[in-house]
This record gives structure tokens, sequence and C-alpha cells, in this order.
């Protein structure tokens, strides 16, 4: 049940480095959606709610200021 090779140290670097890993693709990923296709929607749509700028209606209608 022991194994005297698998020290604390060990698997923490195991660990750091798997979230190194992880950290780094997920950067890569964002910065590629970032300048390919956006990662946000523009003033106007986040302004008017993304139902309507993306649906053309409104989700809870009864919610909205008159």
């Amino acid at each position: 049940w022991t194994n005297s090779n698998a020290t604390i140290l060990g698997q923490f670097v195991g660990v750091a480095m798997i979230a190194v890993f992880a950290f780094g693709v997920s950067a890569l990923f964002w910065v590629a959606i970032k300048y390919s296709i956006g990662a946000r929607v523009s003033a106007e749509a986040e302004l008017a709610g993304l139902d309507k700028a993306e649906l053309g209606l409104e989700a809870y209608p009864e919610f909205t200021r008159s």
C-alpha cells in the first residue's frame, strides 16, 4: 500500500505541472477566441440584453421597464 518513490513533494510537483499546463492551454484558447470571433458582445447589445440582441425578442417580457 505504500510506495517510497511517491513522495508528497513529487505529488505536489505533478499537480503543479498539470495546473501550469491547463492554465497555458486555457490562456491559448482564450486569446485565440478573443482575436478571432471576439469574447464579448457590443456595448449596445449588452445594454439591450442578449435575448433582444441575438434572438429579437425578450425572454421575460413581464419584467421589462415600461
